[in-house]
């Protein structure tokens, strides 16, 4: 714990979320939390090392020529991180990891739009014109996709195999060994898009595919509950998102 503190201590702007989100978790009418160390107990390791990455990709910034709206990526990724936690609340996946791997799998669309803006544009207008997924244009476009990208970034900063997996297998669920987050975060992508949160460069309809929901124990009924049960989680993307002015 001494060791996490004082690397988090290293980071005014990550020390600053820290504090932000314990004094928002305390109850109503308690002392402010002032001290790091009781925060980093608060907060959590889960949620800690989840708002460490998200302010390392949101430096990231793309120019206006890449085709990226930054702002709308990132409402997008939180509400799927936060729907994608209530999923994984039901199903045998750990939450921490899926509102990870709901926040980061799109992380690729940004680094590209940081570090090749004009290839960015490029899949982006055709996405728009053929009514594409991102990825199905970028592959169409380079042979490649976003998956990659961001499976390459967080293999470089040597993360769990499970969650490297997950983001480069995350279309195609059967290829993936962690099959289970895979389908929890399609699932979080069709009730975001089903409630107009969905990813601004995907041209396409989200889907997963029903007899994969089977796999881990999903049903319609659960599907249907989930679906009421997004708004709040968008809600509260939002409110995450406002703690770092976005």
């Amino acid at each position: 714990a001494e060791r996490i503190v004082a690397l988090v201590s290293r980071d005014a702007a990550l020390a600053a979320q820290v504090l932000h989100r314990a004094n928002g978790a305390s109850q109503p009418g308690a002392q402010a939390i002032r001290n790091l160390d009781q925060a980093v107990l608060v907060v959590g390791f889960g949620q800690l090392r989840a708002i460490a990455i998200f302010l390392s990709l949101a430096r990231m910034k793309g120019d206006d020529s890449s085709g990226l709206d930054m702002r709308r990526h990132w409402i997008s990724a939180a509400a799927s991180a936060f729907i994608a936690r209530r999923v994984a609340s039901v199903v045998a996946v750990d939450p921490d990891l899926a509102f990870l791997f709901g926040l980061i799998k799109g992380a690729g669309r940004v680094m590209l739009a940081h570090y090749a803006p004009r290839e960015s544009a490029h899949i982006i207008e055709v996405a728009r014109s053929d009514k594409l997924s991102f990825h199905r244009a970028a592959q169409r476009c380079y042979g490649t996709t976003d998956a990659e990208w961001c499976a390459w970034l967080l293999q470089s900063w040597t993360f769990e195999p499970e969650l490297v997996d997950a983001i480069r297998y995350q279309y195609d669920y059967e290829q993936a060994q962690s099959k289970a987050l895979v389908i929890t975060g399609q699932l979080a992508e069709v009730l975001c898009a089903a409630h107009g949160f969905g990813s601004p460069v995907d041209f396409a309809k989200p889907t997963c595919d029903p007899r994969a929901w089977m796999t881990i124990g999903f049903n319609t009924d659960r599907h249907l509950i989930l679906h009421h049960q997004a708004k709040e989680d968008i809600a509260e993307a939002q409110k995450f998102l406002e703690g770092f002015g976005n």
